[in-house]
Protein backbone atom coordinates (compact mmCIF):
# COMPACT_ATOMS: atom_id res chain seq x y z
CA UNK A 1 0.00 0.00 0.00
CA UNK A 2 1.09 3.44 -1.03
CA UNK A 3 -1.41 5.47 0.59
CA UNK A 4 -4.76 4.71 2.28
CA UNK A 5 -7.18 6.86 3.37
CA UNK A 6 -10.31 6.74 5.38
CA UNK A 7 -13.70 8.59 4.55
CA UNK A 8 -12.12 9.71 0.94
CA UNK A 9 -14.53 11.37 -0.99
CA UNK A 10 -14.65 11.93 -4.28
CA UNK A 11 -16.23 13.86 -6.44
CA UNK A 12 -18.69 12.96 -9.26
CA UNK A 13 -19.57 15.06 -12.67
CA UNK A 14 -22.77 16.21 -12.49
CA UNK A 15 -22.99 17.47 -8.62
CA UNK A 16 -24.54 16.48 -5.25
CA UNK A 17 -22.35 14.57 -2.77
CA UNK A 18 -19.16 12.86 -3.51
CA UNK A 19 -18.57 9.45 -2.98
CA UNK A 20 -17.10 8.46 0.23
CA UNK A 21 -15.41 5.38 0.01
CA UNK A 22 -14.75 3.95 3.78
CA UNK A 23 -11.56 3.72 2.77
CA UNK A 24 -9.05 4.53 -0.64
CA UNK A 25 -5.72 2.95 -1.22
CA UNK A 26 -3.08 3.58 -4.10
CA UNK A 27 -1.47 0.10 -4.39
CA UNK A 28 1.99 -1.05 -5.70
CA UNK A 29 1.74 -4.46 -7.70
CA UNK A 30 3.81 -6.61 -9.73
CA UNK A 31 1.71 -4.65 -12.85
CA UNK A 32 2.23 -0.91 -11.81
CA UNK A 33 -0.24 0.92 -9.48
CA UNK A 34 -3.63 0.07 -8.69
CA UNK A 35 -6.52 2.50 -6.96
CA UNK A 36 -8.46 0.42 -4.59
CA UNK A 37 -12.27 2.01 -3.47
CA UNK A 38 -13.68 -0.15 -0.28
CA UNK A 39 -17.43 -0.03 0.83
CA UNK A 40 -17.47 -2.32 4.24
CA UNK A 41 -20.80 -3.60 5.15
CA UNK A 42 -22.25 -4.86 8.02
CA UNK A 43 -26.05 -5.49 7.57
CA UNK A 44 -26.94 -2.30 5.78
CA UNK A 45 -28.09 -2.29 2.29
CA UNK A 46 -26.39 -0.42 -0.78
CA UNK A 47 -28.58 2.34 -0.60
CA UNK A 48 -31.53 2.74 -3.26
CA UNK A 49 -31.66 1.95 -6.52
CA UNK A 50 -31.11 3.70 -9.32
CA UNK A 51 -34.61 4.24 -9.97
CA UNK A 52 -35.85 5.23 -6.36
CA UNK A 53 -32.50 7.54 -6.36
CA UNK A 54 -34.21 9.09 -9.44
CA UNK A 55 -37.77 9.87 -8.78
CA UNK A 56 -39.11 12.84 -7.70
CA UNK A 57 -35.81 14.72 -8.74
CA UNK A 58 -36.87 18.36 -9.38
CA UNK A 59 -36.75 19.96 -12.65
CA UNK A 60 -33.58 21.91 -12.07
CA UNK A 61 -31.85 18.57 -10.41
CA UNK A 62 -28.28 17.26 -12.07
CA UNK A 63 -29.21 13.92 -11.10
CA UNK A 64 -29.49 12.91 -14.78
CA UNK A 65 -25.96 14.37 -15.48
CA UNK A 66 -24.65 12.21 -12.90
CA UNK A 67 -26.24 9.08 -13.41
CA UNK A 68 -25.01 9.61 -17.42
CA UNK A 69 -21.53 10.31 -15.79
CA UNK A 70 -21.75 7.22 -13.80
CA UNK A 71 -22.68 5.27 -17.11
CA UNK A 72 -19.91 6.84 -18.94
CA UNK A 73 -17.47 6.07 -16.98
CA UNK A 74 -18.78 2.52 -15.92
CA UNK A 75 -18.87 1.70 -19.72
CA UNK A 76 -22.46 0.79 -19.28
CA UNK A 77 -24.15 3.75 -21.32
CA UNK A 78 -26.85 1.33 -22.89
CA UNK A 79 -27.43 -0.76 -19.91
CA UNK A 80 -31.08 -1.09 -18.03
CA UNK A 81 -29.86 -0.21 -14.61
CA UNK A 82 -33.37 -1.82 -13.32
CA UNK A 83 -32.72 -3.59 -9.81
CA UNK A 84 -29.05 -1.68 -9.41
CA UNK A 85 -28.35 -0.12 -6.84
CA UNK A 86 -26.69 3.50 -6.98
CA UNK A 87 -24.29 3.24 -4.34
CA UNK A 88 -22.30 0.32 -6.26
CA UNK A 89 -22.17 2.82 -9.43
CA UNK A 90 -20.90 5.35 -7.80
CA UNK A 91 -18.46 3.72 -5.57
CA UNK A 92 -17.40 2.03 -8.20
CA UNK A 93 -16.63 5.00 -10.42
CA UNK A 94 -15.05 6.50 -7.81
CA UNK A 95 -12.15 3.94 -7.90
CA UNK A 96 -12.10 4.44 -11.96
CA UNK A 97 -11.86 8.31 -11.11
CA UNK A 98 -8.97 7.99 -8.71
CA UNK A 99 -7.33 5.38 -11.04
CA UNK A 100 -7.26 8.26 -14.17
CA UNK A 101 -6.14 10.83 -11.67
CA UNK A 102 -3.22 9.12 -10.02
CA UNK A 103 -2.49 7.45 -13.45
CA UNK A 104 -2.76 3.90 -12.39
CA UNK A 105 -3.02 0.78 -14.23
CA UNK A 106 -6.19 -0.74 -12.44
CA UNK A 107 -8.89 -0.34 -10.78
CA UNK A 108 -10.35 -2.37 -7.89
CA UNK A 109 -13.71 -1.97 -6.03
CA UNK A 110 -14.55 -4.68 -3.30
CA UNK A 111 -17.48 -4.96 -0.93
CA UNK A 112 -15.81 -6.03 2.71
CA UNK A 113 -18.53 -7.85 4.11
CA UNK A 114 -18.64 -8.23 8.52
CA UNK A 115 -22.43 -9.00 8.50
CA UNK A 116 -22.47 -12.30 7.84
CA UNK A 117 -26.08 -13.97 6.91
CA UNK A 118 -26.94 -10.01 7.71
CA UNK A 119 -25.20 -9.32 4.35
CA UNK A 120 -27.00 -12.01 2.43
CA UNK A 121 -29.34 -9.58 0.76
CA UNK A 122 -26.66 -7.05 -0.21
CA UNK A 123 -24.81 -9.93 -1.76
CA UNK A 124 -27.69 -10.30 -4.20
CA UNK A 125 -27.48 -6.90 -5.01
CA UNK A 126 -23.69 -7.28 -5.73
CA UNK A 127 -24.28 -10.11 -7.84
CA UNK A 128 -26.49 -7.93 -10.03
CA UNK A 129 -24.72 -5.37 -10.24
CA UNK A 130 -21.37 -8.08 -11.18
CA UNK A 131 -23.89 -9.04 -13.72
CA UNK A 132 -24.60 -5.32 -14.78
CA UNK A 133 -20.70 -4.88 -15.05
CA UNK A 134 -19.70 -8.17 -17.11
CA UNK A 135 -18.07 -9.38 -13.92
CA UNK A 136 -18.45 -13.05 -12.22
CA UNK A 137 -20.26 -12.41 -8.70
CA UNK A 138 -17.91 -14.59 -6.22
CA UNK A 139 -17.29 -14.48 -2.70
CA UNK A 140 -13.47 -13.88 -1.47
CA UNK A 141 -12.02 -13.31 -5.37
CA UNK A 142 -11.47 -10.55 -7.43
CA UNK A 143 -13.24 -10.78 -10.57
CA UNK A 144 -12.38 -8.88 -13.95
CA UNK A 145 -15.37 -7.32 -15.76
CA UNK A 146 -15.85 -7.27 -19.44
CA UNK A 147 -17.27 -3.02 -19.40
CA UNK A 148 -14.88 -0.83 -21.42
CA UNK A 149 -13.17 1.45 -18.71
CA UNK A 150 -10.39 3.64 -18.71
CA UNK A 151 -8.07 1.11 -16.83
CA UNK A 152 -9.12 -2.71 -16.28
CA UNK A 153 -11.67 -2.64 -13.34
CA UNK A 154 -11.99 -5.79 -10.74
CA UNK A 155 -14.81 -6.18 -8.55
CA UNK A 156 -15.02 -8.27 -5.67
CA UNK A 157 -16.54 -9.21 -2.35
CA UNK A 158 -14.83 -10.40 0.79
CA UNK A 159 -16.00 -12.02 3.90
CA UNK A 160 -14.54 -11.06 6.99
CA UNK A 161 -15.15 -11.54 11.06
CA UNK A 162 -15.08 -8.54 12.70
CA UNK A 163 -11.64 -8.19 15.36
CA UNK A 164 -12.31 -9.60 18.62
CA UNK A 165 -12.19 -7.61 21.51
CA UNK A 166 -9.33 -9.78 22.71
CA UNK A 167 -7.53 -9.13 18.88
CA UNK A 168 -7.67 -5.95 19.41
CA UNK A 169 -6.02 -5.40 22.62
CA UNK A 170 -3.61 -8.16 21.68
CA UNK A 171 -2.14 -5.35 18.58
CA UNK A 172 -2.17 -2.49 20.56
CA UNK A 173 0.19 -4.11 23.61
Amino acid sequence: MLLGIPEHKVNIEGGGHASQNDVWTLLRLPIGTASMAVEAKSGESFDRYVDEWLVNAPINSKKPQRLAALKRILGIIEANLEGVRYQLLHRTASSLLEAQRFDATLAIMIVQSFGGAADDESFKDYSRFCLLMEADPVRNRLALSGRKTDVPLLIGWVDCQPATDAQIAFASA
